[in-house]
């Protein structure tokens, strides 16, 4: 039985007490708001600014500063985000290209590496014979480039790459392996660092929060303060926690905050709960996490959840797993089991194109199959740098080789 959230203040419409995830208020149901009040700078805000243009092709960097002039190019509801929907979608600017924002970065804050560092029942950070800082973890294991944590290396891998804004968010292993005070405390700790990457960097950087989920409860009261006092843009969350898969209902609180605040939930692989099974052969990374991923959208689909947050988006990493591939399968078992026809609102290929994929998986005809299965407005622009297994350099360039129109490229 979930406890009942405190009292939070008085909503500012009509005057009620107000909790996190509950919506009473008849104003605001009629004008479409929840009773969290809209003012948090989510990604949206960028559909309201003027962008940066470059000075030049690959002169991004000189130290640790970004040299801009004044751009005139402005992000628009179609190009980057509205009501919440990240469309990390590209529209031309003035000049000579395009404003790449790559949507799928990973980035271990300095006091989150302290502290695993410091103390981790669940983490173990060492350096391998090269020097390299390396995380373990159950089941798989990071190798950390310079770019993992370090901005100035960041700053120079997305001028080589033509980059004009990261996507921030932690990676594997997440804060929820830890014992929950020690998540929660992790958690803030991330998210305030994150906080302070955006204000140092504006124009390059925004941040997905990282959340406790073993407390969904305190994981939703974290995003709201992530979004609302920090202005963070969204969250990533995992597709299971500590094998249990993130459409449960426990989590429920979690959708509900990000439904009522508006903004983005990036739902992030982990090691599935079979991870036994793939300890050779680096299979976790390679083939559980796709595995992971094709399972928790199509949980997230069957399971009702987007019936009960219909206005809930979902950005599934590394192009939905096997999704494209397998949905039509999905589709039709909905059709033909009994215990599955009729216990959702609509189609489930009618959820599965309202989803958000990235393109962290940089074979053309896979991203032709990705593209046809959501539509150019909904296929973001990812990189999964700086993992071994991501590359910030192929991820742009292979959506120039795709053959299509210049328009869907955009």
């Amino acid at each position: 039985m979930q406890a009942t959230p405190p009292l939070r203040s008085r909503c500012t419409v009509c005057g009620v007490p107000e909790r996190l995830w509950h919506t009473a208020c008849p104003a605001k149901r009629r004008l479409g708001f929840s009773h969290v009040v809209r003012t948090a700078p989510c990604i949206a805000w960028y559909s309201r600014i003027t962008v940066a243009r470059r000075t030049g092709r690959g002169s991004f960097v000189q130290g640790q500063e970004a040299q801009y002039q004044s751009g005139t190019a402005l992000f628009t509801r179609r190009s980057l985000c509205y009501r919440g929907k990240a469309a990390w979608t590209l529209l031309p600017v003035e000049g000579d290209g395009l404003v790449r924002i790559d949507c799928h970065t990973h980035f271990y804050p300095a006091g989150y590496l302290r502290e695993i560092e410091r103390t981790s029942d669940h983490a173990l950070l060492v350096r391998d014979e090269a020097g390299n800082l390396v995380l373990h973890y159950a089941g798989d294991y990071n190798v950390l480039a310079p770019a993992h944590h370090s901005l100035e290396a960041r700053l120079q891998d997305m001028a080589r790459a033509e980059i004009d804004m990261a996507i921030l968010s932690l990676t594997t292993p997440g804060v929820h392996v830890e014992r929950p005070d020690r998540a929660i405390a992790l958690a803030r700790i991330i998210n305030d660092e994150f906080a302070g990457i955006q204000r140092a960097y504006p124009d390059r950087f925004r941040c997905l929060a990282t959340l406790p989920l073993e407390t969904p409860e305190v994981a939703a009261y974290e995003l709201e303060r992530a979004v609302r006092e920090l202005g963070l843009v969204g969250a990533m969350v995992f597709s299971n926690v500590n094998g249990r898969p993130i459409d449960a209902p426990e989590f429920w609180p979690v959708f509900e905050a990000a439904e009522a605040l508006d903004v983005p939930l990036m739902i992030h692989p982990t090691a599935p709960a079979f991870a036994n099974y793939l300890s050779d052969y680096r299979l976790v990374a390679l083939l559980g996490f796709a595995y992971d991923t094709t399972m928790v959208a199509v949980r997230m689909v069957l399971g009702g959840v987007l019936d009960r947050f219909p206005r809930l988006t979902l950005i599934q990493t590394h192009l939905g797993g096997t999704l494209p591939y397998l949905a039509e399968r999905v589709q039709r078992g909905y059709r033909a089991y009994p215990e599955l026809r009729g216990r959702l609102q609509r189609d489930p290929m009618d959820y599965f194109r309202e989803m958000y994929l990235d393109t962290v998986l940089f074979d053309p005809a896979c991203l032709l199959l990705g593209l046809a299965f959501v539509g150019e407005d909904r296929l973001l622009l990812g990189s999964d740098h700086p993992h071994q297994v991501g590359d910030i350099e192929r991820a742009p360039r292979v959506i120039e080789e795709l053959p299509i129109s210049p328009h869907a490229k955009r």
